[in-house]
C-alpha cells in the first residue's frame, strides 16, 4: 500500500480569545499578536545576550574554569571511542561504561580500573571498597571489578598510553564548539584513524583484531537496561525528622 502523505501542520489560533482588558479578539488577531510576541522575545533575547557578552566573553570566561577529561575504555588490543566529559561523578562514570558496552556490542568479563572515587571508595592491596552504584552496575552486566594497586599506573598501561594518543593525535591543535562536537569527532577518529592504523606494538589493525578475536569473547548484553541508582548517607535530627 502507498505510504500516507505527510501534510504540514499549521497552529490554530485559540477560539474565543480576549486581550488584557477583557475585550474580545478575533482568532486572526490573536494569532498575529502571538507571533509578534514570539518575534519580540527572540530579538530581545539575542540583543541581551550580545549586550552582556554571553555569546563571546561569557563563553570564554566559562571555558577557563572548565577542565575536560578524556575517558578511554579499551579492550586488550583494540580501542573504544574515547569520550570528553567535564566531571568524574558516579553518574558519569557508570554512564560511560554503559556507552562503551553498547559500542562493543557486549560486556568484558573483567574491567581493570584506576582508583577514582566514582568507582573505588577506599583502595587497598587486597580488598578495595567499591562504590555501591558501580557495584550494582557490575552485578547487572556480570563483570568483575579489578582495581589497580594504588599509585601503580603501569597496571593499566594500555589506557595510560591510549589517553596520551588521544591528546596528541585526536585533540592536539583542534577547537570544538562543545562536547557534542568533540565526541562526534572522536568517534570518527576512532573508527577511521585509530582503529584502522597498524598498531606500533602488535603490528595489527585494532578494529580487525576486535572483530576477529575480542568481540566473540564478549558476554552478551543483558536483556534489560540498567537503572541507575544513587546512594547517600543522610543525617537525621534527634527526633527522627
Amino acid at each position: 500500500a502507498p505510504a500516507p502523505a505527510l501534510e504540514p501542520v499549521h497552529p490554530q489560533p485559540p477560539a474565543g480569545a480576549h486581550d488584557e482588558h477583557g475585550a474580545a479578539v478575533s482568532p486572526e488577531e490573536a494569532m498575529r499578536r502571538l507571533e509578534s510576541g514570539n518575534h519580540r522575545f527572540v530579538i530581545e533575547r539575542r540583543d541581551r545576550s550580545t549586550a552582556t557578552g554571553d555569546d563571546v566573553e561569557r563563553r570564554a570566561e566559562l571555558t577557563a574554569g572548565q577542565h575536560p577529561f578524556a575517558a578511554v575504555l579499551t579492550c586488550g588490543d583494540s580501542r573504544v571511542s574515547p569520550e570528553i566529559v567535564f566531571d568524574q561523578s558516579v553518574e558519569t562514570w557508570t554512564r560511560l561504561h554503559v556507552s562503551a558496552f553498547e559500542f562493543f556490542g557486549g560486556v568484558p568479563r573483567r574491567i581493570v580500573l584506576d582508583n577514582l572515587k566514582a568507582g573505588i571508595v577506599q583502595a587497598c592491596l587486597h580488598d578495595s571498597e567499591v562504590q555501591r552504584s558501580y557495584r550494582d552496575l557490575a552485578l547487572h552486566y556480570d563483570f568483575v571489578i579489578s582495581p589497580c594497586r594504588p599509585r601503580t599506573p603501569e597496571h593499566k598501561g594500555k589506557v595510560e598510553s591510549g589517553v596520551r594518543y588521544v591528546k596528541r593525535n585526536a585533540l592536539a591543535g583542534r577547537t570544538f564548539r562543545d562536547a557534542h562536537e568533540a565526541n562526534a569527532h572522536l568517534l570518527r577518529w576512532c573508527r577511521e584513524v585509530a582503529g584502522r592504523r597498524t598498531h606500533g606494538t602488535t603490528r595489527q589493525v585494532p578494529l580487525d583484531v576486535f572483530e576477529r578475536v575480542e568481540r566473540p569473547a564478549l558476554q552478551p548484553l543483558p536483556a534489560t537496561a540498567w537503572e541507575a541508582s544513587t546512594f547517600k548517607t543522610c543525617k537525621l535530627h534527634r527526633d527522627c525528622h
